[in-house]
């Protein structure tokens, strides 16, 4: 899979809720399109084959973080030469949760994933006082990320933190309960950053949690299709 530039909502409506792709919502449907349109999507999802279920998770994965297939895969042998398959299987997601792109869209730099990579690659961003061009860059802990000391980057990243901060703000208006609220700002903190909104640096302090990944994925389906497909 190359990176996909065509419709997103058409893609969330068959793997569900992906942040990193897009944050525009389907609108409801209790039926689905085509000769099967009397028959609810749960239904359609339960009689799918084994092999089809571990794909959608796989797809899950390189939708939301704009990675190809190889780049997946290769994400897979680094956790397998680990010897740490068996052991903690979310080794796959810290891999992802620690390129640079991903915390850029995770400390609200960006509105997504793709639009962190686009920040990356036209040089706005600094790791430790070097540019660095590469979206795919696994930050390490301590790691201090930075916007380049300049106008034009400063006040980029400002008006996407300001437009973000509005739309975060129109949400938590939008839901009447307090218990509500209080989920929608937890699934919104991440507790291994350390974000200065007002310097625009971003601390990594420790390995992101798991409560803290936003995306719903079964990853032992995800390790199933590699071990049996590669």
């Amino acid at each position: 899979m190359s990176k996909y530039l065509g419709p997103k909502i058409k893609i969330i409506r068959r793997l569900r809720f992906l942040p990193g792709l897009t944050q525009k919502k389907p609108k409801k449907r209790n039926k689905i399109s085509g000769q099967h349109n009397n028959i609810k999507k749960e239904v359609l999802l339960a009689g799918l084959q084994e092999y089809n279920l571990r794909l959608l998770e796989k797809q899950k994965l390189c939708y939301n973080y704009g990675i190809r297939n190889k780049e997946l895969y290769n994400y897979y042998k680094l956790v397998i030469k680990q010897n740490s398959l068996k052991l903690n299987n979310s080794n796959l997601l810290n891999f992802l949760e620690s390129r640079l792109d991903s915390i850029l869209f995770k400390s609200k730099f960006a509105t997504t994933i793709l639009m962190a990579r686009q920040l990356i690659n036209h040089g706005h961003i600094l790791i430790n006082k070097k540019k660095v061009t590469s979206p795919n860059y696994l930050c390490k802990i301590n790691d201090l990320i930075e916007v380049k000391n300049n106008q034009k980057s400063k006040n980029l990243i400002k008006s996407i933190i300001k437009l973000l901060m509005i739309k975060q703000n129109l949400i938590l208006d939008s839901l009447s309960l307090k218990k509500d609220k209080i989920l929608y700002l937890n699934l919104n903190y991440f507790s291994n950053l350390g974000i200065n909104i007002n310097d625009l640096t971003i601390k990594i302090n420790s390995k992101i949690l798991n409560k803290n990944i936003l995306l719903d994925i079964n990853l032992i389906k995800i390790m199933e299709y590699y071990s049996k497909n590669k």
